[in-house]
């Protein structure tokens, strides 16, 4: 035990000489912190970390700095901004809640006060407020069924308890007397609507009528009205002649007057002669004009009755957002047909003004009225006159009361009173709505009755006479064509 005592002494000695440990310090004196004063002698501590170099490493790589990103520029003059990271603008979009629309390039929505309501279109005031009559065609009705001076009644028009009856040898002249009524021929007629036929189609009481007399021309004009739908419709009624028409026109309030210039007018967006489906008389068809590239723009509505030997009636202009008429083509320089076989055919709509190598000037062939009653049972459907005689074929349009016609003579000349007996006797029947030849390189007489013999260039001016009855009543009737034609 003594042994060991003597061990431990001899080991805690020979630690303190070694400096491992420090004696304990004095109970007056603090404990130096180990991190505060360092020993100045050379000592290894289990709790101190080792010395860190401050020389950085060779193998650090440097740190890289970014590019600053160069952000476009919107110009000033995109007032909407620009497509994000471009300098394209950015176009407006017009809110939903403008009704109205919007000042073009912008979204300020048009006010109440920029928009112009479409005014009396359908006619029903009874009188033409909020259009401009121009000439005699909209305004010579004489006689309470006619409405002086306005739109033509169709309500009394249609009525059986009325007759319109002509007078004064079939001139502009009407009036109404009780039935029943005879006409110049003092033979009776029927009760209703344009000679016998009532109107249909029409809506309301009123439409706009060019017929106080056939020979009766002028026109009519809208106030200017704002383009807001995807269609615009009317009813129209009225034969296929070119100086017959409506148009739309866009920043333009003059009257044209006159359909050849109406439809070369450069603000005219929209045109439309009757043709084709359209009914000559009583019974009216709804058609429209797509405008959905018009929306906004102020437009008139243009109404032309120039011809001296038909008439148009029109009523109900609307806009819609759905077409429900027949949509009728867009305004086009070359909307008549022309089919470039040097045949004129009227009946499809060829004219000199539109076609002038099938109907050189001044081809021409209509209704005449040189005898005082025009005969609208037959028109001119095509023609062509050669060195070997005149070809020309007619459409029985059934005016007349729908009747099958049967030909009986027929004379090309300049004669102004042909007798009867000079007619070319031939038996020809035409049903209703069918096309049949009515001369065949049939010979044509000079104004003393002597034939002419046609050579190349040569030009014909004078009249078809014919005569015809009707098949069913066995009536007889007479009429003639104006014709204008040269050798071919």
């Amino acid at each position: 035990m003594k042994f060991f005592n003597l061990a431990l002494v001899v080991l805690i000695s020979a630690i303190l000489i070694s400096g491992c440990i420090q004696p304990a310090p004095t109970p007056t004196q603090p404990t130096p912190k180990e991190t505060a004063t360092p020993s100045a002698s050379p000592s290894v501590s289990t709790t101190v970390s080792p010395n860190v170099s401050s020389t950085p490493s060779t193998n650090v790589s440097p740190t890289v700095t970014p590019s600053p990103v160069t952000t476009p520029t919107c110009p000033s003059a995109c007032l909407y901004g620009c497509v994000a990271g471009t300098t394209t603008c950015k176009n407006p979009v017009c809110p939903i809640t403008c009704t109205n629309g919007c000042t073009p390039g912008t979204t300020i929505c048009l006010q109440n006060t920029t928009f112009r309501p479409m005014i009396n279109m359908d006619f029903e005031t009874g009188n033409y407020s909020g259009w401009t009559v121009s000439g005699t065609a909209f305004t010579l009705f004489t006689g309470d069924a006619f409405n002086p001076h306005g739109p033509k009644d169709v309500i009394v028009s249609n009525n059986q308890n009325c007759t319109e009856c002509w007078i004064s040898n079939y001139t502009t002249t009407h009036q109404i007397i009780s039935c029943p009524c005879v006409n110049c021929n003092m033979t009776p007629i029927p009760c209703k609507g344009y000679y016998g036929q009532p109107y249909s189609g029409y809506q309301g009481r009123y439409i706009a009528s060019g017929y106080p007399g056939k020979t009766t021309v002028g026109g009519l004009i809208s106030s200017q009205f704002t383009i807001t739908d995807n269609y615009l419709e009317f009813l129209v009624a009225g034969s296929e002649d070119r100086e017959l028409c409506i148009g739309l026109k866009i920043n333009d309030t003059t009257q044209d007057l006159d359909c050849e210039a109406l439809q070369n007018n450069s603000h005219t967006v929209r045109y439309f002669p009757p043709k084709g489906m359209i009914k000559p008389y009583s019974n009216l068809t709804r058609v429209g004009w797509n405008t959905m590239d018009l929306k906004g723009k102020i437009g008139v509505i243009e109404i032309i009755d120039a011809s001296t030997s038909s008439f148009i009636e029109v009523d109900d202009f609307r806009q819609k957002a759905v077409l429900t008429g027949t949509l009728v083509e867009n305004l086009s320089s070359t909307f008549y047909s022309c089919n470039h076989n040097g045949i004129c055919e009227p009946g499809v709509g060829e004219f000199t003004a539109w076609c002038s190598d099938d109907c050189a000037y001044p081809s021409s062939c209509a209704s005449s009225s040189s005898g005082g009653l025009m005969d609208y049972n037959l028109v001119c459907s095509s023609f062509k006159l050669t060195s070997a005689g005149l070809n020309l074929s007619v459409n029985n349009t059934g005016l007349g009361g729908n009747h099958t016609i049967q030909i009986t003579g027929v004379k090309c000349t300049d004669e102004e009173s042909p007798d009867l007996a000079t007619y070319a006797a031939i038996s020809r029947n035409i049903a209703v709505s069918a096309v049949s030849p009515l001369l065949i390189n049939s010979n044509c007489y000079d104004a003393h009755g002597l034939q002419i013999n046609f050579n190349e260039t040569n030009t014909f001016s004078g009249q078809v006479f014919y005569v015809y009855r009707q098949t069913d009543t066995n009536k007889t009737w007479y009429g003639s064509f104006d014709l204008n034609a040269i050798v071919k």
